[in-house]
């Protein structure tokens, strides 16, 4: 899967991340795809949203900044 979103405006810059958005909940999963820790930024809109430090294969949920 690709870590990015480009016609949503969200995307994550590790590669071993990915995001999936939700948008009728305002609900954004963001998931470690490895093995590994993992620390990624996910942005919304080009901006940096959230810092995000993932255990092996975690999935966190974040609430989508576009709401507010």
């Amino acid at each position: 899967g690709s870590e990015m979103c480009k016609e949503t405006g969200y995307y994550v810059t590790n590669v071993d991340t990915e995001v999936t958005v939700f948008q009728k909940t305002g609900k954004i999963a963001v998931i470690n795809n490895s093995a590994q820790a993992q620390h990624t930024e996910l942005y919304i809109k080009g901006k940096c949203a959230y810092v995000l430090d993932l255990k092996p294969g975690e999935m966190r949920w974040v609430d989508d900044m576009e709401d507010r």
